[in-house]
């Protein structure tokens, strides 16, 4: 397999069809069950600043 993104070399780590299956897999890869919560919208009429890198 290969990643549309960079192209490099991808492989299969597990297969995993049910809740609790996914779940311990993400947990082995030290990752969260759920994905992080969305950052709040910014408050209406806020001031957005273009800081030039």
């Amino acid at each position: 397999m290969t990643c549309p993104r960079c192209r490099g070399a991808m492989r299969l780590v597990k297969v995993a069809d049910k809740p609790d299956d996914i779940a311990r897999v993400l947990a082995e890869l030290g990752l969260g069950a759920r994905p992080p919560p969305r950052p709040r919208p910014a408050p209406v009429g806020q001031l957005e600043l273009d800081f030039a890198a």
